[in-house]
């Protein structure tokens, strides 16, 4: 797998990163491509992130300049033995972090020196089988790494399939780069035994003050989970096509799912694309939704995760409302205030709109002290005052 890796200081600089977890080329077709263990031979292709500098106004000129190798000192798993790469690298280039998914281990990279990548932490788990595909929530305090038990061509969703092998794993990230165990989560709904079913791939949903998830599950469907609460992930909405053929398991289904501009497009290996659209439910507001829509991309590459940024309009700031709703996190007499307040403003504009805006931010500013979600009354203050700032 090849990934994409912004030079932080030179944007006329691209680093490509390129993992890979099978063995070696035949060595008569590709006589430099060694295999062999580190001690066996310091030469050898595995264990290792190959790295590639590419000058964008002069790509021909890209070459090989080395090699990280980010498996020193990890120890074998049980029968699934240590990592000799990865399957996947998932670059979050705001922050500067890579997580490698890498068959027996996830693992953090710093990659502030992209040509000279830095180990973090790692992560084993004997109840993953392949770590496979990596997601960042959006202030990189949180990832999801995914495990491809049976490697995708075999039904691991039925009700008697463990919860923990064939999910997610939600580990948390410290300020130092360190991995924190929080929940698994696998979607809940079993599967046949002609469905091959397991976590696949996906990205986040751009819901303001949620961190949200779309994945393929294979002939699991498409899932929609909240994971923002790491410790207790929901699912929040599904489609699932039902199997290929009742009577015999022939592979298919969602092989990856992504929300790009307002709709869910999931790549469906044997029925074609499916394009979703999600309506509100009670997990999901129509406020929210709007403020999705909101986050509009050029282009979208989820192994090089893009940071969601989203304007200043009431839709953003009424989705915080509807969470702490949702939420209780602040009472209904002062929600259903603020409420009116928001309708007033909307209906005014210029000087009178700003005034209101600014009132209600310092309002939420005294609300935060008492509220039981805080952290969310002060995330609203902040869009109210960017609302008002843009008004």
């Amino acid at each position: 797998t090849h990934t994409l890796v912004p030079d932080p200081n030179d944007p006329g600089v691209l680093y490509i990163y390129v993992g890979g977890s099978s063995r070696p080329r035949d060595a008569e077709l590709y006589p430099e491509c060694e295999g062999g263990t580190v001690e066996e031979n310091p030469n050898t292709a595995q264990f290792r992130v190959d790295i590639i500098r590419v000058p964008l106004d002069n790509p021909e000129a890209s070459e090989v300049i080395g090699y990280g190798r980010i498996f020193e000192g990890l120890q074998a798993v049980g029968s699934r033995g240590g990592p000799s790469g990865c399957h996947d690298l998932t670059a979050y280039p705001a922050f500067n972090l890579v997580a490698g998914a890498c068959g027996s281990y996830g693992i953090l990279l710093d990659s502030s020196d992209p040509a000279n990548p830095v180990r973090l932490d790692a992560r084993s788990d004997e109840n993953f089988s392949l770590w496979h595909t990596a997601v960042f929530n959006n202030d990189a305090s949180t990832v999801i790494f995914t495990d491809e038990w049976g490697g995708g061509t075999a039904p691991r969703c039925r009700a008697d399939d463990p919860y923990e092998l064939g999910g997610n794993t939600i580990l948390g990230i410290s300020s130092d780069g360190q991995f924190t165990q929080h929940a698994y989560f696998k979607m809940p709904a079993a599967q046949t035994d002609t469905e091959n079913c397991v976590s696949h791939n996906g990205g986040l949903i751009p819901v303001p003050g949620r961190d949200l998830m779309v994945q393929g599950w294979y002939q699991g469907g498409v899932n929609v989970f909240d994971f923002t609460d790491p410790d207790n992930p929901i699912e929040i909405a599904f489609h699932d096509r039902g199997p290929i053929d009742a009577e015999q398991l022939i592979p298919g289904g969602s092989w990856g799912a992504y929300w790009y501009n307002g709709y869910i497009y999931s790549s469906e290996l044997n029925r074609g694309l499916d394009v979703l659209e999600l309506v509100p439910n009670e997990h999901l507001s129509e406020n929210e939704l709007a403020a999705a829509k909101l986050v509009v991309m050029d282009e979208y590459n989820p192994q090089s995760q893009p940071m969601l940024e989203w304007p200043a309009a009431f839709p953003v700031v009424r989705s915080y409302l509807d969470q702490l709703v949702r939420g209780g996190g602040l009472p209904a007499a002062r929600t259903d205030a603020i409420s009116a307040t928001l309708a007033e403003a909307e209906a005014a504009s210029g000087a009178a709109r700003r005034e209101l805006l600014n009132g209600l931010a310092a309002e939420l500013d005294g609300a935060a002290a008492g509220a039981a979600d805080a952290a969310r009354v002060r995330a609203m203050a902040a869009a109210v005052r960017d609302l008002a700032a843009a008004s």
